[in-house]
């Protein structure tokens, strides 16, 4: 059997069938369309590729998020001993140091488990949200993304909470997507300033709209499907 490739998206076959002294009395041929496996193929590879760039964007912004607490822990420790040991020991300065501490040690918590329940898979669940308040927590995921990216955010959230019934993490993952395209839009821009505006505010009586505005270079017609 032969095989050869005509360009990217068709295959053929050619199967002969020879005398018992080899000689070749018939040939077969047969093409076969391989464009939808290709294309399959490709769009997997894509889905890799974004998924690695989003999965290492995420694991920078979380180290990010616990190395600041962390870092904190450490620091006070140490000068809380350095207090201790003084003579005469500063006990004052040492139990302010330690409060600190278990600030941090706090901060850390509360890190993980928002970290935790965002990514958990848990089945919805339907409850009063704060959308000011979980803009806020995913907005301190990717600080870290935002400052790297030299990206200007503007928020407006208003004085009083803006309360909305849905499941919290569904709704952070959705504004965490909004925020990382709208970082990838800005990826190219050179000549205006990377601005990323959000805001949160009611809509009527019993609706909410979250604004997520950047300055990216958008797409033509040609993208849009």
């Amino acid at each position: 059997m032969l095989m050869h490739d005509f360009g990217e998206y068709l295959r053929a076959y050619w199967v002969y069938v020879s005398t018992s002294l080899g000689t070749i009395v018939k040939w077969y041929g047969v093409n076969t369309d391989i464009e939808d496996r290709k294309r399959v193929q490709e769009d997997r590879r894509r889905s890799e590729a974004f998924l690695a760039k989003g999965l290492g964007a995420m694991a920078a912004s979380i180290a990010h998020e616990v190395n600041q607490p962390l870092a904190g822990i450490i620091t006070n420790a140490g000068t809380c001993l350095r207090m201790l040991g003084a003579d005469p020991p500063n006990v004052e300065g040492a139990r302010e140091t330690a409060r600190r501490t278990l600030r941090d040690g706090q901060r850390a918590c509360d890190v993980i488990a928002r970290l935790r329940s965002l990514f958990s898979n848990k089945a919805p669940a339907a409850e009063i949200v704060d959308l000011g308040e979980a803009t806020r927590e995913v907005l301190g995921f990717v600080s870290s993304d935002l400052s790297r990216s030299r990206v200007i955010l503007r928020t407006e959230f208003g004085n009083e909470p803006l309360l909305v019934t849905g499941d919290r993490v569904q709704l952070q993952q959705v504004i965490l997507n909004l925020v990382r395209n709208a970082i990838d839009a800005m990826s190219g821009v050179r000549d205006r300033p990377r601005s990323l505006e959000i805001k949160a505010e009611p809509e009527g009586d019993d609706r909410a709209r979250l604004i997520v505005k950047d300055a990216g270079v958008g797409f033509g017609p040609d993208s849009a499907d």
